[in-house]
């Protein structure tokens, strides 16, 4: 009888034992759903924000430019960022932003009818002009209120479910009050059943530097000297994402690649505070030309500028027989609320850096004037400038224009007048920032 008895209490435990292992497994499997559900979450909300962000400018561009080819561009971005703005808004939102979604069904739909009306070979209106000019002002209302909003969440003012389920919580709301006028704007139309100039062309360049010539052991000591330490306190890391031949290294939150072919620091990443701003754009300004002038990058002019969470990254690009040469542009991060260099981007300089055999132009600069948009004056005079163009080099004439709209750099092929780009800028204590 004793034996029985035992066995069934052990029976019980054991019994007892699986149920709990079972109900804390079950517990962490709906934790971590919940967590990975709230995760996608959050990641569709900064997609949200990424893509609304990157509508305005679009729109802005697309009103602007006549040529068209680069309209024909524009209006394409416009349709991505749209659908892909309103198929997040759709993931993260419920119903009530119903009226945001058709304004980006229909902004998406008006830019394909755009798009058919310069294939046909006709000019648009300015009626068109207005109404592209009307949802980039509403898209950069949008934009400004999601920033928040991913901010609040963040920060933890807000929790991801209040702001999915209680949008009385959270700001878009105050975007209710434009939705008649927009609606008003949008009637008639089509119902159909998207960081400084060129800062980011490197990605089709192909490799150009010569074999390696500097070994590691000197990489090192040049990486410990700039990064005020000793070799034996760095960490040497692989080489990821590196276009070109470098030496990588580590140390307490700051990364730097050394050049393999002439054993110069070509990039440095850390983390930044972010504090007051303290220092003006000229000490800024001063503060990168100083550090390029110490790492030994020449002469080089600063060009343009954009910021982002309380650091400038400076855009600076070498000359040639005048022409500015983008596609070699260096890029040094400076912290506004020290002036401390926080960042540099010289890998363009590295692949590119040479001597061009530059074409003469064919159309002269008062030539070039001819093709500012209609309705918007030039600032200044041409500049001569080479931007990329995918794998391609292009001699432009380069125009700053403006008017009660919009600040923009046009670049105007110089042999052939076409506008080829297009660039939104606004100015900062006499810094250009581009967009």
């Amino acid at each position: 009888m004793r034996r029985k008895k035992v066995r069934l209490t052990s029976y019980f435990l054991l019994l007892t034992a699986l149920f709990l292992a079972s109900f804390f497994m079950l517990h962490s499997e709906k934790k971590v759903t919940a967590q990975t559900r709230e995760t996608g979450q959050l990641r569709t909300l900064f997609a949200l924000t990424e893509y609304a962000e990157n509508l305005t400018p679009a729109l802005e561009k697309a009103a602007i430019v006549s040529s068209p080819p680069l309209l024909t561009e524009q209006l394409i971005n416009v349709v991505e960022n749209a659908v892909a703005a309103r198929l997040m808004l759709e993931e993260f939102s419920s119903e009530d932003f119903s009226d945001l979604c058709r304004i980006l069904r229909q902004t998406s739909d008006f830019a394909q009818s755009l798009g058919r009306t310069v294939a046909a070979g006709q000019a648009l209106t300015s009626a068109e002009r207005e109404n592209l000019r009307t949802l980039a002002d509403f898209s950069a209302r949008l934009a400004r209120q999601l920033t928040f909003l991913s901010g609040a969440v963040l920060a933890g003012e807000v929790t991801l479910g209040e702001a999915t389920a209680a949008t009385e919580k959270i700001p878009l709301p105050a975007l209710r009050d434009e939705l008649p006028k927009l609606m008003t704007a949008l009637e008639g139309m089509p119902k159909l059943i998207y960081d400084g100039p060129f800062s980011d062309s490197t990605e089709d360049k192909a490799e150009s530097e010569s074999a390696n010539a500097v070994s590691k052991d000197s990489a090192a000591a040049t990486a410990a000297d700039f990064l005020h330490t000793t070799v034996v306190q760095l960490r040497s890391l692989d080489e990821q994402n590196t276009p070109y031949p470098a030496y990588c290294f580590y140390l307490n939150g700051r990364s730097v690649k050394v050049s393999k072919s002439s054993g110069r620091i070509t990039e440095l990443s850390q983390a930044v505070h972010v504090g007051v701003v303290q220092i003006s754009d000229d000490e800024g300004i001063q503060a990168a030309a100083t550090f390029l002038a110490q790492l030994g990058y020449g002469q080089l002019q600063n060009v343009s500028a954009r910021d982002t969470d309380g650091v400038r990254t400076y855009v600076f690009v070498p000359t040639q027989a005048g022409v500015r040469l983008y596609p070699d542009g260096v890029k040094v991060s400076v912290s506004l609320a020290d002036g401390a260099v926080v960042g540099l981007d010289a890998s363009a300089w590295v692949l590119g850096g040479r001597t061009r055999r530059l074409p003469a132009p064919a159309l002269s600069a008062s030539d070039a004037l001819a093709h500012v948009p209609e309705g918007m004056q030039s600032q200044s005079a041409p500049r001569l400038a080479l931007i990329p163009q995918g794998k391609a080099e292009l001699l432009c004439w380069e125009l700053r224009c403006r008017n009660t709209a919009a600040d923009c750099l046009l670049y105007v092929d110089a042999q052939t007048g076409a506008q080829v780009d297009v660039l939104l800028v606004t100015e900062n204590e006499g810094t250009l920032v581009t967009q």
